[in-house]
């Protein structure tokens, strides 16, 4: 399945670094750092265990969302993120 995962880290001291090695972690690797604050990844974990495993990198203060999507995409993104985030659907 292919995921979205949208955060806010909001609390003093984030811990991006953290945060980034548990997404690739649960991806294996198959992860495309799009935008700041958002990911696609394919994972063969369910949204919830996607978030539960990212949890430790999460303070009280910070928003997260993990969220299944479809090959039904379309937006603007850098033209060489689009081959790959293609090939996380095949």
């Amino acid at each position: 399945m292919v995921y979205l995962i949208s955060y806010d880290l909001n609390a003093y001291g984030q811990e991006y670094p953290k945060l980034f090695e548990l997404i690739k972690k649960v991806s294996g690797g198959a992860c495309i750092h799009i935008m700041d604050s958002a990911w696609i990844i394919k994972s063969s974990l369910q949204s919830e265990d996607i978030y539960n495993a990212l949890v430790p990198a999460l303070d009280q203060n910070d928003l997260i969302l993990v969220s299944e999507i479809t090959s039904n995409l379309f937006g603007l993104l850098q033209k060489d993120q689009w081959e790959p985030i293609q090939k996380l659907f095949l």
